[in-house]
């Protein structure tokens, strides 16, 4: 009982439960940027505006690179701020986004490339992202 369960998530090409709710949070988001969530959440994400150029923005390797795409993660210094489903959603497409454009670094350069995927491509790639990281965990 105690062997790793990433090889049997792998070969099952099942998703933990952790990562069924970032997938369940993007596609959430994906909905909203193309209104079909309800109207109470029309403007409710807002893309990043870049404020400077330095090398920590832009190297994808740098823990403070915001790859473009990214959404604006609200301001919060209390535990129960990050629990808000704006802050949760934000936080899954913006760790997902930055680890898809280092995969697929030619995709990467149009920022909306996560945004303007179908909704059944999106669901695939996010699928096949996380069952690939098991391999590295």
């Amino acid at each position: 009982f105690h062997a790793h369960t990433n090889p049997l998530f792998s070969e099952l090409k099942l998703l933990k439960l952790p990562d069924i709710v970032k997938m369940n949070n993007i596609i959430f988001i994906h909905n909203v940027l193309h209104n079909k969530a309800p109207i109470i959440f029309d403007n409710f994400f807002t893309f990043s505006k870049r404020q400077h150029k330095y090398n920590t923005i832009n190297n994808p390797n740098s823990k403070y690179s915001i790859p473009k795409g990214s959404l604006e993660i609200p301001k919060t210094n209390l535990q129960i701020g990050k629990k808000s489903i704006k802050y949760a959603c934000s936080e899954s497409w913006n760790t997902t986004l930055k680890d898809l454009s280092k995969k697929h670094s030619i995709l990467a350069q149009n920022e909306n490339w996560l945004k303007d995927l179908t909704i059944t491509k999106l669901k695939k790639l996010l699928k096949n992202n996380f069952i690939d990281n098991y391999h590295l965990q």
